[in-house]
């Protein structure tokens, strides 16, 4: 690599970096300041469990579809249209007044942060030489963890001396100079030098794919709400499956199940993903409402305790990296889901008057455990990708992510449904206790599942 080549590629890293902050820095964010936004919108428990879900919905869809649409326009114009939507549905969302508008929006900001975070990678990943793949998958979460812990500070601190509508045009400051950052330094790529030409867009899979997971998160997400939504779930499963065999039957798939199936370690990683990530998305939204609503806490401070996980997977995601590359990389996720796992079911069994240090030292652990485990996980599912599949391997590494927080999601929005109905945390504290320790036991057990997976594998492959 040259010294301007080597310029070139630390100006594009950098703009990939911050731009990869976003979608963390929100959803975090978001998180802390949900239960002042429930004040002010009058907004119940449930209502406030809808605004994270549609915003985990789109993500799930579109970080497949949004690698898919970079192969065809060109990564670069994707990422500026995305970058584009992202900040005016966020100056939009400023300013509304209605839950239904909210909700909206949230789907739009999903949406546009899981295409840049798809395309983001691919680009990054791409650019890298073989020597420094790693160092830049690296880099480029260490952005995401850094986001995670900023985001519960900034949006915390200014929705406690402002307001929470404040929080979010505050994203416009920064917002405009990195979009004349990435449009100076992303160069056009067309379609990722010709690896969709000759190709057509898969429209059918798109839709079928976007209406099967709409729907049976739909169906889930309000079987407290409307009777028979468990047929739409059902339904929406059925589309699935629809999708699947049309993408087994057509020339050019939206995800070529046919290539990634023959990849050593890919399936097998995305299982590991969907039960680390719906074992451990759920535990902001509840610990937000029980540090404000039940232990008094402004959204500043307790944002600053929720950091304290995020903080901490900073540091350890290239301790992570490193044992990954040195040892087994299944061995090091399994020590990470099983340190995550211990601290799920830990902060189970907390109360109104638990002390904060016990919550902060299960937080750090919990960081610990996930920072160690996320860098070789991602490492050991693409390893065997090839290029031309790398878009779409991508984005379904952070789709089922994704779908795995979005389960979790639907989960407490059923268990805290059943027990505190339309009723917020505070006029019913048991009953939220109750629900939140039910939760955690499952997300414990979740984990748990993938670390002894894990381990089984190992004894296998050494036997």
């Amino acid at each position: 690599m040259t010294t301007h080549d080597n310029k070139s590629y630390r100006l594009t890293l950098i703009s990939l970096w911050l731009t990869n902050i976003f979608s963390p820095f929100l959803a975090a964010g978001v998180n802390t300041i949900l239960p002042v936004m429930g004040q002010d919108l009058n907004a119940s428990t449930v209502d406030l469990s809808l605004i994270l879900l549609l915003f985990i919905l789109a993500q799930a869809i579109f970080s497949i579809l949004g690698g898919r649409f970079g192969d065809f326009l060109g990564h670069k114009r994707v990422i500026m249209i995305s970058a584009g939507i992202f900040f005016v549905s966020t100056l939009f969302i400023s300013f509304a007044t209605s839950l239904s508008l909210v909700l909206f929006l949230r789907f739009i900001q999903g949406l546009a942060t899981a295409i840049l975070a798809s395309c983001c990678t691919v680009i990054g990943i791409s650019m890298s030489p073989p020597e420094k793949r790693s160092q830049t998958i690296g880099i480029l979460v260490s952005a995401i963890y850094l986001g995670l812990a900023l985001g519960p500070l900034v949006f915390g601190y200014i929705a406690t001396v402002f307001s929470w509508r404040y929080a979010f045009g505050f994203l416009l400051i920064p917002g405009i100079p990195l979009m004349i950052l990435l449009q100076y330094s992303l160069k056009a790529d067309g379609a990722r030098a010709g690896l969709a030409l000759g190709e057509t867009f898969d429209t059918l899979g798109a839709i079928l794919l976007t209406l099967g997971l709409g729907v049976f998160t739909f169906g889930i997400g309000t079987l407290h709400i409307y009777d028979g939504t468990i047929w739409a779930a059902f339904i929406g499963i059925c589309i699935l499956g629809i999708f699947s065999y049309h993408q087994w039957h057509i020339k050019f798939p939206t995800i070529d199940f046919r290539s990634l199936s023959a990849s050593e370690g890919f399936a097998f990683g995305l299982l590991i993903m969907l039960l680390n990530f719906g074992s451990i998305m759920g535990l902001i939204y509840f610990f937000t409402i029980y540090l404000q609503d039940i232990r008094g806490l402004s959204p500043f401070y307790a944002g600053g305790l929720l950091a304290l996980q995020s903080l901490t997977q900073i540091i350890a995601s290239p301790i992570g990296g490193r044992l990954g590359d040195k040892y087994s990389p299944a061995l090091i996720i399994g020590i990470g889901m099983l340190l995550s796992s211990v601290s799920i079911f830990a902060l189970a069994f907390i109360s109104a008057d638990t002390s904060f240090y016990y919550i902060s030292f299960w937080f750090l652990l919990l960081g610990f455990g996930i920072g160690v485990s996320n860098p070789p996980s991602m490492s050991y599912t693409i390893a065997h990708i090839n290029k031309k599949q790398l878009s779409v391997a991508i984005g379904l590494t952070g789709s089922i992510r994704t779908i795995g927080a979005l389960l979790s999601y639907a989960l407490i929005l059923i268990i805290t449904a059943n027990y505190l109905g339309n009723n917020n945390a505070t006029d019913n504290m048991p009953a939220f206790f109750q629900s939140m320790q039910l939760s955690l036991i499952l997300f414990t057990l979740s984990c748990l599942t993938g670390t002894l997976i894990l381990f089984y594998k190992i004894l296998v492959k050494k036997s």
